[in-house]
């Protein structure tokens, strides 16, 4: 369905223009901050196949996030903001500008920033990483929110000083013209098939590496350690990132999933189980999930069964490790903290 001929009538010519004016003399921040300040206008719309409606887009860069319990997915396209540090000694300060712009963000609640930082400032950057910025969010151009059963619309574009209301509807109007809802399916045709791969490190220097940190442990250098290695995979045909991440949700349930294209060609995607942490108002929660056990775990041990190996002697200690090293980071930050007990 053409979003031009199927959507256009729900914002309405008239419509456009007098929500326009009417959020352009409500701005109590000064629009004069650099790359101004996002303006938004939100609609229902039929059901989207959100992550379809993404492959169809040619327009970089994409963005793609669902929460664990699938109620709330959003893709977008294009930037109507960005906020990004091109090396790390520019985090802070993008951290501040996000903090600055969220306090213009005004009254859409489907008015999002979405993006991330590296996790390690310290650690060296190029390589596969050198299209991704330490820092990156963005406000999307044109978004697509799903909150339960229902899909919603989002036009975004950016607000300065002077700005005309004639001019801000036409760049709507513009924007709204371009559009398509349709989705790309999926197709019946089989994934590409690999032609090579390698991990980094390979077998041998994965079983030196364990060893000397089996060592590390008894010498009780150490208490806990995550391991990790890079496999590089070469197909035979490119492959479809959108595709690639409708599998990991398929395969992957409870989990959070993303999808961060900073510019065509360049995918950071994921599925992760954890939340890092969460802040509403004065608020912030975290997790703490740590211990790993064999694909088919016994599912009829009790939860409360010292033998079931969630619970076994092992993960316990693991768990505990990350647990005293979130909760004492938290707790310098906040007022009270609170533990839950199981």
């Amino acid at each position: 369905m053409p979003f031009a001929q199927g959507v256009m009538h729900l914002f309405g010519p008239q419509s456009i223009e007098s929500e326009i004016g009417r959020r352009l003399e409500a701005i109590r921040v000064d629009p004069s901050r650099p790359g101004g300040i996002p303006f938004s206008m939100t609609v229902p719309v039929e059901p989207v196949d959100i992550l379809g409606w993404l492959r169809r887009q040619d327009t970089s860069p994409r963005v793609y996030w669902s929460s664990r319990n699938g109620q709330t997915e959003i893709g977008g396209r294009g930037a109507a903001l960005a906020i990004v540090a091109r090396d790390p000694s520019g985090i802070e300060t993008g951290l501040r500008d996000i903090e600055a712009l969220l306090e213009t963000m005004g009254e859409d609640p489907f008015l999002r920033l979405i993006g991330g930082r590296c996790f390690d400032a310290d650690a060296p950057g190029g390589g596969l990483w050198s299209d991704f910025p330490p820092l990156w969010f963005v406000i999307p151009e044109i978004s697509i929110s799903r909150e339960k059963s229902d899909h919603f619309l989002t036009v975004t574009t950016t607000l300065t000083r002077g700005s005309e209301k004639r001019e801000t509807t036409e760049k709507v109007r513009g924007i709204l013209s371009e559009i398509s809802l349709d989705a790309l399916p999926p197709g019946d045709d089989p994934p590409p098939a690999i032609r090579s791969r390698s991990d980094h490190p390979d077998r041998a220097g994965w079983s030196s590496r364990v060893s000397r940190l089996l060592e590390e442990i008894a010498g009780k250098n150490v208490d806990k350690v995550v391991l990790a290695r890079r496999t590089d995979l070469v197909f035979e045909r490119r492959i479809d990132p959108f595709l690639v991440l409708a599998g990991m949700k398929g395969k992957n349930r409870n989990c959070f999933t993303f999808l961060l294209e900073p510019r065509a060609g360049k995918v950071f995607a994921g599925a992760s189980p954890e939340r890092l942490f969460k802040v509403e108002g004065r608020r912030i929660a975290s997790e703490a999930i740590s211990g790993t056990t064999g694909r088919r775990m016994n599912s009829r041990s009790p939860a409360g069964d010292a033998e079931a190996p969630l619970y076994s002697e092992k993960n316990l200690l693991e768990h505990q490790f990350v647990l005293d090293d979130i909760s004492g980071k938290i707790e310098a930050l906040c007022e009270s903290l609170h533990i839950s007990d199981e």
